[in-house]
This record gives C-alpha cells, structure tokens and sequence, in this order.
C-alpha cells in the first residue's frame, strides 16, 4: 500500500502536461500589467503632445500680445498678456481626456522692443490599468519660451564728406575725360592761387559761382564726380527708408562737411521731404588762395557729437537707438596747432558718440589713383594703404565698415546700411 502511494506521489511530480498552464497562470497577471501599462503610458505620451502644443501656442501669443499692447500704449500690456497665455493654455488643455492641469505659470516681460515669455505647466494623467499595481497617475510638465524682437525706434544721421576731394571724376574713364577737359582750358575771372591752369586735373574743383570753374565744365560735359554719385546714393536710401518706414519708427538727418559741419535736413520723420535737400549735397566754393585745409573730420564728428546725442533703448521716440552713417575717403586735411595735417583720421575722433552708446558705420570711398595730380603723389599715394584701417576703427565693428568706389557699390552699401539700422532679427523657441 505504502509503495503505491509513492509510486503515485511520484508519478505526480514527474507528470508534465499540467505545467504549461500553471506557469501560463501565474504569469497572466503581470503581463496584463505590463501591457496596461504600456497602454497608460502612451495614452500619457499622447497627452504630453497635446499639452505641449498648447503651452507653446500659449507662449507666443504672450509675446505677440504684450509688443502691440506695448506700442499702443496700454498700461496693463504685461498683465494681460499673461491673462491670455493662461486662457489659451487652459482652453486647449481642457479639451484633453483623463488629464488635470494641477499648475500653470507665465511670466512675460518687455524692454526695449524685446518681449519675452515663459510659460510652465504641471498635469497628471488618470491610468487605467495602472491603478491595479499602485500607479494611479502619470505625471508631466514642461515649459516654453518665446521671444519677440521687433524694429525699434531709430535715428539715423547721414554725414557726408563734400571737401574738393568728392571732386574727382568719378570712374576711370570720367578721370580721362576731365583731365582732357581741362587740359588747356582758361577760365574767366579771379581765381585762387591754388589752381593750376591747364594742367590736365582729375578734380571737378569749385572755387566760385560767378565764372566757370572746373565743377561748372564737368557738368556741362556730362562728366559723373563722386559728389554726384554720392547725392544719387542718398536719393535712394531716402526711398528705400521710406517704404521700410511703414511703422513710422524712423527719423532721417542729412548733414555734411569740409572745413565746416553743415545741416542739410535736420533730424526729422518726415523722410521723404529730405529729397528736396539733395542738391544742397554739393562741393563747398573753395576760393582759398594758399595753403588751403578743407576737411576737418575731427570737427564734424565732435558737432555730430553734440547733434546726435546719446543712443537708448529704442522703445519709444524719446529713447531712440543713433545711428551715423559717415561717408568719406577718410583724408583728413586740417590745421593742428601751427600745422597743417594731411593724414589718416585718428580713431579717437569717434570715441565720444561711441561712448554715447551711438552705432557709427563707415563707407570709405577710396581715391582712384590719379598719377598725374601733384597733391595726389605727393600726400595721397604714400599714405593710401593706412587710410582704410584707421577709418574701419572709427566704425561700431568691423562688420560696420564697407568700402566702395563706383556708383554700384555706394548704393549697395548705404542700402546694407539702412537694412542694419532699421532692421532686427525676431524668433521663438521653445
């Protein structure tokens, strides 16, 4: 009897046809855990999206509101742009199944035309399957940040060399023209001892209004100097920042100098008007009879000093970002002391309107060589190479320094000028 009942004992645990459904018993119960789970997880992962598209729509909607809040005037613009993130957020996040918002956050700030936002939510979602193992919620949060650059207010001053040197013809094959008109050529009248008759100059010299002179002969013999290239170049910036003025942000001053500094069109919004100033961009009469400096950048850059005055923060007209335009070969000619200077301007002329937080962008026009002129050879050409870099450090930055010679290439530089001042660069991110 007791051999039977362990044979069968035995017989028992050696049997296996049983275990696949035990094991498959004990182990059903996890997996459908694993697998709830997994479904509780993406249901949440689903959420998150949602939610997180939300929270940035919500983000930009911040800035957007609070920078035309800002320009209309509306005292409360930060106040209500966090009301409208909140109530955007808060309208999409409720549409989303078995998820409850538990914290929502959102700070806005403006300053100088720069509005920022920075939204945060906390949420959990209901499981279903994970409540049987202890997990009744998933948590999730994130944050968004948006930022919003906007065009600011901004003055733009224009200071134009008109000394005899923007004189010169303006293309090699003006060069040519003019030395061959006045090759020879005698003018009526009284002229200043400085004038070499006849022979042969590349300078559309202007020295009176009553006879002619070799600014009047140019002219008439449709010969371009570089003044007249200059005064088209300016036309066009004055157009091109009219149309870009559509917000009204804008201010334009049109000034030059040679041996004085000179108003053309004082700072003003009304750009267009500033057209009719043009023809006053011209040559200064130069009648001196000897020893005759005409170009005293250290002046004009102490004057636009005082003109200008110091740079802000853009955010309204009363705090408005300078910026001077300076456009010159970079030559200075000028009585220090007891002598006259012809050289490279010195760098430290511009340091007062740099430290006055004004932006200064230079467009050097160099000399084209004119081996024929005496005062050329004699204080032009040993000293060319040296003007280009002593003007570039009178610029904010080297990235603000352009160089161009023909009519092409003033109007593109004064055209990447304006783009620099009246433009800025916006985006969000999350």
């Amino acid at each position: 009897m007791m051999r039977r009942l362990l044979g069968t004992l035995r017989a028992f645990f050696d049997a296996r046809r049983g275990n696949v459904a035990l094991i498959f018993g004990l182990t059903l119960v996890p997996l459908l855990g694993v697998v709830g789970l997994a479904v509780d997880f993406g249901g949440a992962a689903s959420a998150k999206s949602r939610l997180d598209i939300a929270l940035d729509a919500a983000a930009l909607l911040a800035t957007t509101y609070v920078s035309n809040a800002v320009s209309t005037g509306q005292s409360d613009a930060i106040v209500q742009a966090q009301a409208q993130a909140t109530a955007r957020f808060s309208a999409q996040a409720g549409t989303i199944a078995w998820t409850t918002v538990t914290s929502l956050t959102a700070a806005v700030t403006n300053s100088g035309g720069v509005s920022t936002a920075q939204v945060a939510y906390g949420a959990t979602y209901q499981t279903s399957f994970g409540q049987m193992f202890g997990v009744p919620t998933i948590t999730i949060k994130n944050s968004a940040a948006s930022k919003l650059v906007v065009s600011l207010y901004a003055d733009i001053s224009v200071l134009s060399d008109v000394s005899s040197s923007m004189g010169i013809a303006a293309t090699s094959a003006d060069i040519t023209k003019m030395i061959a008109l006045t090759k020879g050529y005698k003018p009526a009248g009284v002229l200043p001892g400085n004038v070499n008759l006849g022979e042969g100059c590349a300078f559309g010299c202007h020295w009176t209004n009553t006879y002619d002179d070799y600014f009047k002969l140019a002219g008439r013999n449709g010969v371009t100097l570089r003044i007249d290239v200059l005064r088209s170049a300016l036309g066009n910036l004055i157009t091109s920042m009219d149309t870009l003025n559509t917000s009204k942000l804008f201010r334009l001053g049109l000034y030059t100098f040679n041996s004085t500094l000179a108003t053309i069109y004082p700072l003003s919004a009304d750009i267009p008007s500033a057209s009719a100033s043009l023809p006053k961009v011209t040559l200064g009469i130069n009648d001196c009879s000897n020893n005759c400096p005409e170009t005293y950048l250290a002046n004009a850059m102490s004057g636009m000093a005082n003109t200008v005055g110091k740079s802000g923060d853009g955010s309204s007209p009363a705090t408005s970002r300078k910026y001077l335009f300076v456009i010159s070969d970079g030559l200075v000619d000028q009585v220090t002391g007891n002598s006259r200077v012809i050289g490279p301007i010195d760098p430290a002329v511009c340091s007062v309107l740099k430290s006055n937080g004004v932006t200064i962008m230079v467009l050097y026009t160099p000399y084209l060589p004119l081996p024929t002129n005496g005062f050329y050879n004699a204080y032009v050409a040993p000293i060319q190479a040296s003007i280009s870099p002593s003007l570039q450090s009178c610029a904010s930055s080297p990235a603000l320094f352009y160089q161009a010679g023909d009519a092409a290439g003033i109007n593109l530089a004064l055209q990447q000028m304006l783009i620099n001042a009246t433009t800025s660069p916006g985006h969000s991110t999350k």
